[in-house]
């Protein structure tokens, strides 16, 4: 579970109990946000993040995961499948942002990322004290970057069962956006929660819940 911008990983906590009874949930702070360290030196790009929870999951011991994001954290979600469509099973935009980086094109090249796991450690206990690169001077110009590295992504490589779940009266990323998403993408659904704003899991958790459980519920027979 990827969050969005200026957000944590406790965003989701609405939806956690829920979530919780059918699923494994990896939910992080993604780095530069939360309690995550927030470096200066990083190379920050949708892809570049999207790799760090690639290494994240596979430290972890998985070989394929669903991916859930929203916002900022839709548009990582969708590099991640983009840069590794054998591993993602299922994906999950929430008012996701990125629908302009689609397109219709076959031969877009990949971006180039570290996929070495020779830097990354196991997992350890959190500890704020032991967390590098609290809030480094210049860290924020750093990350903001990366709204202007926002690679071509080929929409008929996302080819896994994908639900976009769109709150109705989002002020942030209109509906049309998730309409463009449905359109591109080849195999997805696109959900609508009435009256829903920028995070409609929030207020309206029991009507995204089952949204979410009808989605695995359907991919699981189509599997």
């Amino acid at each position: 579970m990827l969050h969005g911008y200026n957000g944590s990983s406790d965003g989701f906590s609405a939806v956690y109990e829920h979530l919780s009874q059918q699923f494994t949930i990896i939910s992080v702070d993604v780095l530069g946000f939360g309690r995550s360290s927030k470096p200066s030196d990083f190379d920050y790009t949708f892809p570049n993040e999207a790799n760090l929870y690639y290494k994240l999951m596979t430290k972890l011991g998985y070989d394929e995961f669903a991916v859930m994001g929203h916002s900022m954290g839709g548009e990582i979600a969708l590099n991640l499948a983009n840069l590794y469509p054998d591993l993602v099973t299922e994906l999950i935009l929430i008012d996701a942002i990125g629908v302009e980086t689609l397109t219709e094109k076959t031969d877009v090249t990949l971006p180039k990322v570290d996929d070495s796991l020779s830097n990354t450690t196991g997992a350890v206990p959190y500890d704020a004290s032991k967390v590098k690169h609290q809030d480094e001077p210049g860290y924020r110009a750093e990350l903001n970057k990366m709204w202007h590295t926002q690679p071509e992504i080929s929409a008929n490589r996302i080819d896994m069962p994908t639900l976009i779940i769109w709150g109705e009266n989002d002020p942030e990323v209109p509906l049309s956006s998730g309409e463009q998403f449905d359109a591109l993408l080849p195999n997805s659904t696109l959900s609508v929660i009435e009256n829903g704003d920028h995070a409609p899991f929030r207020k309206h958790t029991t009507e995204f819940s089952q949204y979410v459980d009808n989605f695995f519920e359907q991919a699981e027979k189509s599997s």
